[in-house]
């Protein structure tokens, strides 16, 4: 039969009273020189078919899974690569350097336990399998014929048997696989193990933008490899931190990752402390760091601003001051509330949009970033004094200048 793209396809009559009942036939490429055909060297594959009919599977049973649990015994390997499909029998490979997971094997039986001869299909969303084609032998990457991405089909031999599946997965845990032939079918379950330590690809850092004075800022962090898988580490990777001056440690810093990957930091500001503070987490795949400037090493940053409120927090009071037609209006924890405007008797007189605690229109006060309106002079009688933050009144307060 001719090749086109890679596939050939061909029939073979089974009738003759004479063929066994388990036949193997081989299939040969040739090439064609003038009016001679001649054999291509190492491209026969042979298939070996049943003749004849076959008792439907109403059992599956895969080794090693047994009831009630179904779960293959020992953590399967991550692969540590991508899966990608790969076909032999056309010319392409799989990804070099995969890790085998697990190896699986079982049989099918008809209605009278006895085993017979049927395909079986393993199929789970997101692992690939490897398969021999036809024969399901041999272990390891790249020593199967045919890797497709959830699932795979393999033909039994006489006696119902299939070997060979390799099993590749990139997540962690408990994943489901179901075993089918014709209406028989089995679940089992494959746990996959942890990434290794030094695995490590993507560190994130949540930690809040702003804290108040007298606050405490909750720093975490989250380690994971490049499927987003959580990466613990135990000291053969490096999980390093350094910080900017100011704060207090509550309880002690981190040194590794938990099973989840995690890690956190917790630092109190004192009332009178202001500015910035910026905390550096590091991590290496190489054990004792001391420089992260490695091609697989992370290093992330995260700025707290001291000082800054929360948004709608602003608060304002006024005073007197020892003249009586002076007066001090205040507006304190300014920093990202808005736009705070101060009123005097109905006319605007001053304003600030502080985004920063470093705003120079701010002064530091011990109960707060501040920012502070003299007015003097002030009207003989009743003066209305208001404070507005983006339109809201926040303060009114009502003064007679005798």
């Amino acid at each position: 039969q001719p090749v086109v793209n890679g596939v050939a396809t061909f029939s073979v009559n089974t009738k003759n009273s004479a063929d066994a009942a388990v036949t193997t036939f081989t299939a040969q490429l040739q090439s064609l020189s003038g009016v001679t055909w001649s054999d291509v060297a190492s491209s026969s594959v042979s298939l070996t078919v049943n003749i004849g009919a076959s008792n439907p599977a109403s059992t599956v049973t895969v080794t090693g899974a047994a009831s009630p649990a179904f779960t293959i015994a020992g953590d399967a390997s991550l692969a540590a690569k991508d899966l990608v499909a790969a076909n032999g029998r056309l010319g392409s490979a799989p990804t070099a350097g995969m890790t085998l997971g697990k190896t699986l094997a079982g049989s099918i039986a008809d209605a009278a336990g006895v085993g017979t001869y049927g395909s079986v299909t393993l199929s789970a969303p997101g692992l690939l399998f490897g398969v021999d084609s036809p024969a399901a032998v041999g272990t390891g990457a790249g020593a199967k014929t045919v890797y497709s991405l959830g699932s795979a089909t393999v033909q039994t031999d006489a006696t119902g048997a299939f070997a060979g599946v390799d099993v590749y997965g990139n997540t962690s845990g408990k994943v489901a696989i179901t075993v089918t032939s014709g209406n028989a079918s089995q679940v089992i379950y494959v746990t996959f193990a942890k990434p290794l330590p030094t695995a490590g690809a993507n560190l994130v850092i949540d930690a809040p933008s702003s804290v108040v004075p007298g606050g405490t800022a909750v720093i975490t962090g989250v380690l994971t490899d490049k499927w987003g898988n959580p990466v613990q580490t135990d000291g053969t990777a490096t999980i390093a931190y350094s910080k900017t001056a100011g704060g207090v440690l509550l309880g002690t810093l981190p040194t590794n990752t938990d099973a989840d990957g995690k890690f956190s930091a917790s630092y109190f500001f004192g009332t009178n402390e202001r500015g910035t503070f910026t905390v550096t987490f590091s991590y290496s795949p190489t054990a004792s760091a001391t420089t992260f400037t490695g091609d697989n090493d992370i290093v992330v940053q995260k700025t707290i601003t001291i000082g800054a409120a929360p948004a709608g927090e602003a608060r304002a009071w006024t005073r007197f001051l020892d003249a009586t037609d002076e007066l001090k209006i205040y507006a304190r924890d300014v920093v990202n509330a808005g736009k705070i405007t101060f009123v005097v008797n109905g006319t605007e007189i001053a304003w600030i949009r502080a985004t920063s605690a470093a705003d120079p229109k701010l002064n530091v006060a011990s109960d707060g970033m501040v920012r502070s309106v003299f007015v003097s002079d002030m009207a003989a009688g009743r003066n209305v004094i208001e404070i507005f933050e983006d339109g809201v009144r926040i303060e009114r307060r009502i003064f007679t200048n005798d």
